[in-house]
């Protein structure tokens, strides 16, 4: 997760759930560039990019921000693109990858992605109309709907048909923030007696490109859904929205968790690739046991720092259930209120 609030500096700390997460898209930007490498270039958007210097919350141990793994992608993307709000943090992340990647074809831009992106597209396309049939990678590294439903539809569309007549559109790595957007709208997770604040909920609506959402935050409101049903369906409606009307083939969601096991966001991918859904496939399959070995390893650290007689290691406990973070069942179709399912 990253964060575009001005106030932030160059240096952050994350929980070992961020470096799963970074060591996912890492094998799957290694298996996409070698699926591509037949392409005349490719290339790769990091829209939310944050800073260079990154550390684990409890170790202190240095972590490698997404935009590194992406120049350090073997073979190499042609054209590596960052975009971070925070002028520190974007200063940070060019003077680091730079001297780190020399000669590299990597392009900082400061400011809202949500402007700079299809703003840089755009005169992309127009100075080399080329760069539209490269294969494309866009990572939206959001923490609370800074992205705009209108930026993903800039990024879909970016891509023209190839010399075989086929139109492909830029991947998608999405994070949903299912946790932080209740407690956005309320200011207290999942608590639907609270007033909802306006000026968030239109960021919502900015997000999905619309209301429909509102259907589900009324069924919560309603008690038609509890807390867990109705993160779900926020999910589920992003989803939908990414195959039905972007016209994704697919999207695969990853749930995130903490160490404690309560999920913190979703990683959503989209692609009309049938590669890149196989690739994603195992890539997630492989990221479902890290974050199951992760919460593991907690619970062996919160039980040696009691009284215990001999040292617990992860032999000594039942092996943590493997499937609950990642599924590949197509989206379903949008929750509404039942007076509007009658509508319909």
């Amino acid at each position: 997760m990253k964060t575009n609030a001005a106030s932030m500096g160059p240096a952050r700390t994350w929980g070992p759930w961020t470096e799963a997460k970074l060591d996912a898209l890492e094998s799957y930007l290694q298996g996409f560039t070698r699926a591509s490498a037949r392409a005349r270039g490719t290339l790769y958007l990091d829209l939310l990019s944050g800073s260079a210097s990154n550390v684990h919350r409890r170790t202190g141990a240095p972590i490698r921000n997404s935009v590194e793994r992406a120049l350090a992608t073997n073979p190499p993307f042609s054209r590596v693109v960052a975009c971070e709000l925070n002028a520190a943090s974007a200063q940070d992340l060019r003077t680091k990858m730079c001297a780190q990647f020399p000669g590299r074809d990597f392009v900082v831009l400061e400011g809202d992605c949500n402007i700079e992106v299809p703003k840089y597209l755009h005169d992309l396309a127009k100075d080399d109309p080329g760069w539209r049939q490269a294969p494309s990678f866009a990572f939206v590294d959001q923490f609370s709907a800074e992205i705009s439903w209108s930026t993903l539809v800039e990024l879909a569309e970016f891509r023209t048909a190839n010399w075989q007549g086929k139109h492909r559109k830029t991947e998608l790595w999405l994070l949903f923030g299912d946790s932080f957007i209740p407690r956005g709208l309320s200011g207290v997770d999942g608590d639907p007696s609270k007033p909802v604040k306006p000026e968030y909920a239109e960021r919502v609506d900015r997000m999905y490109g619309g209301q429909q959402w509102r259907d589900i935050l009324c069924g919560r409101q309603q008690g038609l859904l509890d807390r867990s049903q109705w993160r779900l369906e926020l999910v589920n409606l992003m989803r939908w929205r990414l195959e039905h009307d972007l016209g994704y083939a697919s999207t695969i969601p990853l749930a995130v968790p903490r160490e404690t096991g309560q999920v913190l966001y979703h990683m959503i991918f989209a692609t009309d690739e049938q590669v890149g859904d196989r690739i994603m496939t195992q890539v997630l399959r492989n990221a479902d046991q890290a974050l199951a070995q992760m919460k593991q390893d907690a619970k062996v650290r919160q039980l040696n720092a009691g009284d215990a007689l001999f040292d617990i290691s992860t032999e000594h406990l039942a092996p943590d259930k493997l499937g609950t973070s990642f599924r590949s069942e197509p989206p379903l179709w949008p929750w509404k209120l039942p007076s509007s399912r009658l509508d319909s």
